[in-house]
């Protein structure tokens, strides 16, 4: 296989099966990221969420009151 694209270099059978292995683990890392690209935007699509435009704006809108917000009765300061 590599040895018919470079005939000079010899490469033995470990080499080999460790380029196949790292080929293999490229594919498996490039599927994994688009599968979680692909799920991100469906999820953002499906339940109209506003994750990743609050990544990139740095503000998330939040319908009604934040469950941390502070009462009024017990704002600290001025």
């Amino acid at each position: 296989m590599l040895s018919a694209l470079c005939p000079a270099i010899p490469i033995t059978a470990g080499q080999l099966s460790t380029r196949v292995n790292n080929l293999y683990g490229f594919f498996e890392l490039a599927g994994m990221i688009v599968l979680h690209v692909v799920a991100v935007v469906v999820t953002q699509l499906r339940e109209g969420g506003t994750l990743v435009s609050a990544m990139f704006s740095g503000r998330k809108i939040v319908p009604g009151k934040p469950v941390d917000a502070p009462d009024q009765a017990t704002k600290m300061g001025p």
